[in-house]
């Protein structure tokens, strides 16, 4: 059986390229759609990291708390959060095998021995040619 598990964050080096999926409350942000931004690590604190945008768009920097992966304000709802690349593509897989599993009308329930295995299944689904 595979790990499925969400990778940990690991260690952060200056330079290393993370996504930030900004703040709910965040104006600037893209009504409806779930948006990622390129940062990169700009300096690694005991605690805290800094982040800067790469890219086009608005010059942007977040001050995130390791231990969390967000800002680290008293509303962790309308915090900034940020991922590794290998967290990002993992979030990425486990949405896709929620929306195969969601269209196919499985619910994994608590105690399900599936629980956890979701992009197993939604993996032998696709193979079995179902969706």
């Amino acid at each position: 059986m595979p790990n499925t598990s969400r990778p940990p964050l690991g260690k952060l080096e200056p330079g290393q390229l993370v996504m930030v999926h900004p703040s709910m409350n965040d104006s600037r942000r893209h009504a409806g759609k779930d948006l990622w931004i390129s940062a990169r690590v700009s300096k690694v604190g005991r605690v805290w990291v800094e982040l800067e945008r790469v890219g086009d768009g608005w010059p942007r920097q977040w001050r995130m708390r390791m231990d969390v992966q967000h800002e680290g304000t008293q509303y962790p709802g309308s915090n900034a959060r940020f991922v590794t690349m290998e967290q990002h593509a993992w979030e990425e897989t486990q949405a896709w095998a929620l929306g195969v599993l969601r269209e196919q009308g499985i619910d994994l329930r608590i105690g399900s021995p599936w629980r956890g295995r979701e992009q197993e299944l939604a993996d032998l689904i696709v193979r079995a040619g179902r969706p």
